[in-house]
């Protein structure tokens, strides 16, 4: 069944505003698979290099798969923020009206 009449405004921000999502998501992960990727080489050809000891007495290995933790954390929480709606962004106890 096709609509009548011209697409309402809401649906349609609401639309551009799941594109741009979908893009800064897709953004963000392509930053992490990367990082991933360079994890995956480095163990594949150079797997000596994740032996060294580099700070705190910790090799390589742990601390760029601790990092990759902390980055996927971190990129989770710019996606979060910047994806956040204006409707959440609103305090609980404010009353004006939406729209």
């Amino acid at each position: 069944m096709k609509p009548n009449g011209p697409i309402p405004e809401s649906l349609e921000t609401g639309v551009l505003r799941l594109t741009a999502n979908a893009r800064l998501g897709l953004f963000l992960f392509a930053i992490y698979c990367l990082v991933y990727f360079g994890f995956v080489l480095v163990n594949a050809f150079a797997p000596r290099w994740m032996s060294d000891t580099t700070w705190a007495g910790l090799n390589l290995a742990v601390l760029w798969g601790m990092g990759l933790i902390v980055l996927a954390f971190g990129l989770s929480l710019i996606y979060g923020l910047l994806c956040r709606s204006e409707t959440d962004a609103k305090s609980p106890g404010d009353s004006s009206p939406s729209a």
